[in-house]
């Protein structure tokens, strides 16, 4: 008997040790009575973001898990001409010449071996005709509420990709690049130290040209791939650079990408690192999106 007490009782720790391990994601339910959102939408609950300027309350939304896909896009262009919309056809049409490689310009948006990777080159018109239609999509289906799809604000964008980790440059809370068994955490352009020199006169580093040749054909990565942060949310630094808007003033119109891409450095994909595409609206191979959700 006490054998059989012992074994269950250990059964239970052991259960108990990988539910716990399992994932340190936060869970939160909707806020809202029955409604169910999209499934590949998480939600990220109100909160506060801290900044120079002082803390802006942030409102709870929902937020696509992962950056859009050749496979969500797909369907978004296959509805505008099942309803024979030629007008926003052509401004969702993909740009597939704004790629460098060939071999992408022939094949990235056509191989089904692609679908599951970020939708490129396509303009910030075409991101946002696809935020309206998916409004209009959820919108029949739950009438009696206020559905609306759109690209984050800069501060939302910011506030989920932290996860809940305030003093941290990266969407895993930590410092690195690496996790600690020295597994890369992000998808960006690897620059090696024996390709960097310093020059002591001028206190400058420099890149050899031996590092750039090697990084030549960085390369894009599935949506969901490397680990998600503490939301839920996958790819918040590298791979796609992810179309926001900011309230900024100096910034004419309010364009701005956050996160970095597949091709950025390790510094460039931080949360709040430089923006290398910053008022960019154009077609880009390196610009992405993700939309947030709000329900009212």
């Amino acid at each position: 008997m006490k054998t059989k007490t012992f074994l269950f009782s250990l059964i239970v720790v052991v259960l108990s040790l990988i539910s716990c391990s399992s994932s340190n994601i936060i869970k939160t339910s909707s806020p809202w009575k029955n409604f169910k959102a999209p499934k590949n939408y998480v939600y990220v609950p109100s909160g506060q973001l801290k900044t120079s300027m002082g803390p802006i309350s942030v409102k709870g939304f929902y937020m696509s898990k992962a950056e859009i896909s050749n496979l969500d896009y797909n369907e978004f262009l296959a509805d505008l001409k099942k309803q024979n919309r030629t007008e926003d056809l052509k401004i969702a049409q993909r740009h597939p010449e704004k790629w460098n490689h060939e071999a992408f310009r022939k094949n990235y948006h056509l191989q089904p071996s692609y679908l599951n990777y970020p939708v490129l080159t396509i303009s910030k018109a075409a991101a946002e005709l696809y935020c309206k239609w998916l409004k209009e999509k959820w919108q029949s289906k739950y009438p009696n509420h206020n559905i609306h799809f759109r690209l984050p604000l800069e501060y939302e964008w910011v506030y989920a990709a932290k996860g809940g980790h305030e003093n941290f440059p990266y969407p895993w809370g930590s410092n690195e690049l690496r996790n600690d068994k020295g597994l890369l955490l992000a998808n960006f352009k690897r620059m090696g130290s024996q390709h960097i020199s310093y020059d002591r006169k001028n206190k400058t580093y420099k890149i050899k040209a031996a590092e750039i040749a090697e990084n030549k054909y960085s390369n894009p990565a599935p949506v969901i791939s490397f680990l998600p942060n503490n939301y839920g949310l996958f790819h918040m630094s590298g791979n796609a650079a992810e179309m926001v808007f900011t309230n900024s003033i100096k910034i004419e119109g309010g364009h701005r990408t956050k996160g970095g891409c597949y091709d950025s450095t390790g510094w460039d994909i931080q949360i709040e690192g430089p923006d290398e595409f910053e008022g960019w609206t154009e077609p880009s191979q390196y610009i992405g999106f993700r939309p947030i959700m709000t329900v009212r």
